[in-house]
């Protein structure tokens, strides 16, 4: 990660004076966005506090220095270790593009124009169940780079003895439109009794503001909860 960050290095002039912006402190996660969809996440986190900032990965907390907003974007200091040995990184920060409501930053990725990390506030680790997850969704298929959507024709439900069923009329016949999903942590993975090529081939799914988004750089698929049944009156 630390090498990444040197990649995306630009020299900049160190600012020290005072800024009403808004304060970014706690905890933001990366996700992976292809083409302005989030598509993956990364487990990488970046920590601010009250002046320095961390990134906090599998690898545990990796101190940094210091932060500042200015005109709408945010400049990172790296730690010194992150430069080449005879770099004079006295003026260096990494540059993010801020959003207007200060909810979001991101970063575009070095040789591609189609994918980029997002940063999104974290206020708590989102973790799931297999209670959380039973129920019934619509799956919805979006054409990157556009605003473009449509609905598979069928719904999955995932049932709370741990298997998922493929429900439309006619019934699907598709050897995949059964099997069994697991939960561990915060990931959703579906197993079908006979897994198939392309998004049937036990696909993994994480949850993102209220649905869960498949897990994919080149496909952008995400099952939406339909409402559940009110439940009977006593």
């Amino acid at each position: 990660m630390r090498r990444f960050l040197l990649l995306l290095s630009v020299a900049l002039p160190v600012l020290t004076h005072a800024d009403s912006a808004p304060s970014l402190k706690g905890t933001w996660r990366a996700y992976v966005t292809t083409q302005g969809i989030v598509t993956g996440r990364t487990d990488t986190r970046y920590v601010f506090g009250d002046l320095g900032w961390a990134i906090r990965d599998a690898t545990g907390a990796h101190p940094q220095d210091w932060y500042r907003v200015e005109d709408g974007k945010l400049l990172l200091r790296p730690a010194a270790d992150a430069f080449p040995a005879g770099f004079d990184a006295a003026d260096a920060a990494l540059t993010f593009n801020l959003e207007k409501d200060a909810s979001a930053f991101g970063l575009s990725m070095p040789g591609t124009n189609r994918h980029a990390l997002r940063f999104e506030r974290e206020e708590t680790r989102p973790e799931l169940s297999a209670k959380d997850v039973t129920g019934r969704y619509r799956l919805e298929q979006r054409r990157l780079g556009s605003d473009e959507r449509r609905d598979a024709p069928f719904t999955v439900n995932l049932a709370a003895d741990g298997t998922y069923r493929l429900e439309s009329l006619p019934p699907v016949t598709a050897p995949y439109a059964t099997g069994r999903y697991e939960v561990h942590d915060d990931t959703l993975t579906l197993i079908p009794a006979t897994p198939s090529g392309g998004l049937w081939d036990k696909p993994t799914f994480f949850p993102y503001h209220g649905t869960l988004v498949y897990e994919s750089r080149s496909a952008a698929v995400r099952l939406i909860p339909l409402p559940k049944p009110d439940s009977p009156k006593p």
